[in-house]
């Protein structure tokens, strides 16, 4: 896809995105009617003069792209199937308006979303067009996979899906949607942790050797390459093992019952010539408990045959899940083509056991604090970007004041420097008294006073 040559501008009361188009803008039949009617799923434009051309003006007001607010969020289960069933309701409205798909662009950076509602709002671009050979949606299902919670089984599976039924190709809408409508494993499962797609979020997804995608181009990856594998399953295992052990098991039952019966007989006087007196009550009541003892150990032997207790944490993680997505065959004893190994993966896991790491973080390399002016409350910088706003599950620093907008401001790193950003805010972005213009990115210098709304701050 293209790169658009875009900018943000704000007026009175919106927030545009602006789209320059090198040459005149060919008015046909698409861009009128994306002009003269409300079409859900897409961003409503304008066209406007500016220095002698046409300019495109898609109103942006109170949305945000998905890149800004995952950036450092990981995506749940439910968050990628409301996402994608946005962008397919989205683009399925337009056939009703006899629109092309391909001159809606896909890049997550222009897919903007609610943060409160969630509902998907595409761009619409009439005359772009997708590349020969390129599939659109292929842009959006590898930032789901990237972004993806890997430690909740649901979303892993999921964005996998998703990107796996997409990159495959000669597949129909319904295919996707029946990939989201899939019935969701029980809340009250645990699975083992999944081990991370990517080992380094800022470097290609899916970057692998030529010869590598060749060999997955003849035998298509499955779902189940997102799991590791038990030591168990690599070890040889006869045909007939699990038979063998149940049989020897109900052989060793018949010595314990006649025992147990013998006790019976005994303590009844069924048994001509014994009497059950004292001694006679005494020896039934061993042969009964002798009985019984032998039937309790070989029910402990048939388990420890089997290889598993009641207790196992694997039997208990796969317990709820369906024999379809799950057998002993979703787990093949093989090396898998992930970037970074299985237990290497498993070891970092434990060892990071309770941190939070986000996608996309970056480390700080010096101290940075913002010191809110009034209640000289320190708040430390430890990593970038770091998101200003009110809607607390979208922010790094959640503001109560009403003049801040839900993601109204990110302090960035780059090039050794901070710097403010505006995110289209409703009240305004300053930095010294001079207001931020939408999306404008400027320089912090130490001491530097940020305004918020009204909220100021002292950057240190």
């Amino acid at each position: 896809m293209k790169e658009l040559q875009v900018r943000y501008q704000k007026s009175m009361e919106h927030h545009y995105l602006v789209v320059s188009q090198e040459g005149q803008l060919r008015e046909d039949y698409q861009l009128r009617m994306v002009l003269e009617n409300r079409i859900a799923g897409l961003l409503s434009l304008e066209v406007k003069q500016r220095e002698g051309r046409k300019e495109l003006y898609y109103d942006v007001s109170s949305l945000q792209p998905l890149t800004r607010i995952y950036d450092r969020r990981e995506l749940s289960g439910e968050e990628i199937r409301r996402i994608f069933t946005g962008i397919l309701d989205a683009l399925g409205g337009l056939h009703e308006y006899m629109l092309e798909e391909g001159n809606v662009v896909l890049d997550p950076e222009y897919i903007f979303t609610d943060p409160e509602e969630g509902k998907i709002h595409l761009l619409f671009l009439p005359g772009s067009g997708s590349e020969e050979g390129d599939d659109p949606l292929l842009h959006p299902a590898e930032f789901l996979m990237e972004h993806a919670d890997h430690r909740d089984p649901q979303a892993a599976m999921c964005a996998y899906r998703i990107y796996q039924t997409i990159r495959k190709g000669n597949y129909v809408t319904k295919d996707l949607r029946r990939v989201l409508e899939r019935e969701p494993a029980e809340s009250g499962a645990v699975t083992e942790r999944i081990p991370e797609v990517f080992a380094d979020p800022e470097k290609e997804p899916f970057a692998k050797p030529e010869e590598q995608w060749q060999n997955e181009e003849k035998m298509p990856l499955s779902e189940e390459d997102l799991f590791g594998h038990r030591e168990t399953d690599m070890l040889p295992q006869p045909e007939n093992a699990g038979k063998t052990i149940e049989c020897s098991v109900k052989l060793s039952y018949i010595p314990a019952t006649i025992l147990m019966l013998v006790g019976v007989l005994v303590c009844s006087g069924a048994i001509p010539g014994v009497y059950p007196d004292k001694a006679g009550k005494l020896v039934a009541f061993a042969f009964i408990l002798a009985g019984a003892a032998v039937i309790l150990l070989q029910r402990r032997k048939a388990k420890k045959g089997k290889g598993m207790t009641e207790a196992d944490p694997l039997e208990a993680a796969f317990a709820d899940m369906t024999p379809r997505e799950f057998s002993s065959r979703d787990f093949p004893a093989r090396e898998l083509p992930m970037a970074v190994p299985v237990r290497a993966a498993e070891k970092e896991a434990e060892e990071n056991y309770g941190k939070t790491v986000f996608v996309g973080a970056v480390d700080v390399p010096v101290e940075n604090v913002l010191v809110e002016a009034g209640k000289k409350k320190e708040y430390r910088i430890e990593h970038f970007p770091y998101t200003i706003g009110k809607r607390k599950e979208c922010v790094d620093l959640a503001l109560t004041d009403r003049t801040v907008s839900r993601i109204h401001a990110r302090i960035l790193w780059k090039d050794g420097h901070a710097y403010l950003q505006d995110c289209h805010s409703t009240n305004g972005t300053y930095l010294n008294g001079v207001q931020l213009e939408a999306e404008e990115t400027v320089m912090l210098e130490r001491e530097d006073e940020i305004c918020i709304g009204k909220v100021k701050f002292s950057y240190l």
